[in-house]
């Protein structure tokens, strides 16, 4: 588990694939889905999606432009990548991009 986490850590900029996950960990995509999902109860993908999304947000926050953030992140279509934010954080991207200049904006007046 802890080397499927480093992978997800090193490649999370890239589109993944379970197949090459479990290549790179030297096991089979079965064997280490089970694992994962028994050790930390949730699969593969969900936790990549969940650390991609945290890392969008950081991203968005200083600024960054959302479509940029998503092509960086590996996200085939700006849709899915909307689609995917706003449900795991329950605003849009934009609404993330505005507060991160908000604050900014304060951070600069002290």
């Amino acid at each position: 588990t802890l080397a499927v986490i480093s992978y997800i850590d090193e490649h999370l900029y890239e589109h993944l694939r379970i197949d090459e996950i479990a290549q790179a960990v030297f096991s089979s995509s079965s064997n280490i889905c089970h694992v994962f999902k028994e050790d930390m109860n949730t699969s593969i993908l969900q936790f990549a999606m969940q650390k991609k999304i945290a890392e969008a947000k950081k991203l968005l926050t200083q600024g960054m432009q959302p479509i940029a953030v998503s092509e960086m992140l590996g996200f085939g279509e700006y849709s899915g990548f909307y689609r995917t934010y706003k449900k795991l954080t329950g605003q849009s991207p934009f609404d993330t991009q505005k507060l991160g200049k908000l604050m900014q904006a304060k951070a600069g007046m002290k």
